[in-house]
């Protein structure tokens, strides 16, 4: 079953501080932030087969079409729909075969999605879990930079240090 993360691209904008910065100086550029932030979050998540982001207003008032990258779409509601109702339409229209997950800290959006299947992930959350992986990823690169000792060598190494330290080993019985 194909696994859909249906973003609402504004909300997450203003939940998240430099994304909110960056849109009052230049909204294009926040939009784009949140795209590339999206592409990275698909690259490190496999669980969500698509990510859609999804905007309020018309692509040619709001500006330039939002460049999506590979299994991320941008959806821009349209002229007398919000975000809010296309997402909502979205869940219903596409619910066969798909599993949506709602981001959004719009708990009136996230009712009526869920009441329509969906599940639903706050802003925070759709960030945190992006923060983990990161930290998991630079974790586990350090670890692979550590040299690799064979453990008659450390033994070794141990006893040699005991010896130049003073130390008794301690005996086993």
């Amino acid at each position: 079953m194909e696994h859909i993360l249906l973003i609402d691209g504004y909300n997450v904008i203003r939940r998240t501080p430099a994304m909110e910065r960056r849109f009052q100086a230049d909204p294009e550029a926040a939009r784009a932030a949140l795209l590339r932030y999206c592409k990275e979050w698909r690259s490190v998540r496999r669980d969500a087969s698509a990510l859609w982001v999804v905007f309020d207003g018309d692509a040619a008032v709001v500006g330039r079409k939002a460049a999506a990258a590979a299994g991320v779409r941008v959806i821009f509601s349209g002229g007398g729909e919000t975000a809010d109702d296309r997402i909502a339409t979205l869940v219903r229209a596409c619910g066969s075969g798909r599993r949506f997950t709602v981001v959004s800290d719009d708990a009136e959006l996230a009712r009526r999605c869920r009441q329509l299947g969906a599940a639903s992930m706050t802003a925070g959350r759709f960030r945190q879990t992006l923060r983990r992986q990161r930290r998991k990823t630079a974790a586990g690169a350090r670890e692979a930079h550590k040299p690799k000792v064979a453990p008659h060598v450390a033994q070794a190494i141990t006893r040699s240090l005991m010896r130049e330290w003073g130390v008794e080993p301690h005996k086993r019985n």
